[in-house]
């Protein structure tokens, strides 16, 4: 399931805007691109089964919000232009709800996503400014599962974090500043430690199948 904070959705007006956050992750990209038309849109698909979903291409980093309630395995590789695939999303059994990264690295641009299911699927392609936020009054940060949460407040100096993660299976969490990624940590099962937070940490993805906390 998707992570929570107190205050989950972003506010168009603070100060972690689109185009900022569009900025802290395209120099991945090689480019400051600019958006595609209609990149502050949100796709929505659903469907059953395995499918071979095709999206209008689009190279901007965003958010993909998936759901599924078969009882087999769910996978979604994202898929480029040329057919390749480009990153596996989503690999699990069983139901699913969950929020992903994607089109974060050099040259990846989505074209399609290969969905494989055993039972009904949603997937909401949303723009970065609809991902969860972590903000700034706030010292912890909570959630089920995999999410996407933007910083409401910069990593400045030495920053530690608290984590901790109840799941059976992977626990990751990569963190993006202005031009790179840092994999914070990387574990199977429950954990409890510490990761240090680079400054100008702008953006975390979170992969977990339990539930899990970030504490600064």
């Amino acid at each position: 399931m998707r992570g929570t904070t107190e205050d989950t959705r972003r506010d168009r007006g603070a100060a972690l805007c689109l185009p900022a956050l569009a900025a802290l992750v395209l120099p991945l990209l090689g480019a400051a691109a600019p958006a595609a038309p209609g990149s502050d849109e949100t796709l929505s698909y659903d469907g059953v089964g395995d499918t071979v979903l095709r999206v209008d291409v689009h190279e901007e980093p965003r958010v993909a919000t998936f759901s599924h309630n078969g009882s087999s395995n769910f996978a979604v590789w994202a898929v480029g232009s040329q057919g390749e695939n480009q990153d596996l999303l989503v690999n699990t059994i069983g139901p699913y709800e969950g929020t992903v990264l994607y089109n974060d690295l050099v040259g990846e641009e989505l074209a399609a996503l290969d969905i494989s299911a055993d039972g009904a699927w949603e997937v909401a392609l949303e723009p970065l400014d609809e991902a969860d936020t972590w903000p700034e009054d706030d010292d912890e940060a909570s959630g089920d599962g995999d999410d996407v949460l933007v910083l409401e407040w910069e990593p400045d100096g030495l920053t530690i974090l608290d984590l901790s993660h109840s799941g059976d299976s992977n626990f990751a969490i990569w963190a993006y500043t202005d031009g790179d990624r840092d994999l914070i940590v990387n574990t199977i099962g429950p954990y409890e430690g510490q990761a240090r937070l680079s400054a100008g940490s702008a953006l975390l993805a979170i992969t977990s199948e339990g539930d899990w906390t970030l504490t600064r």
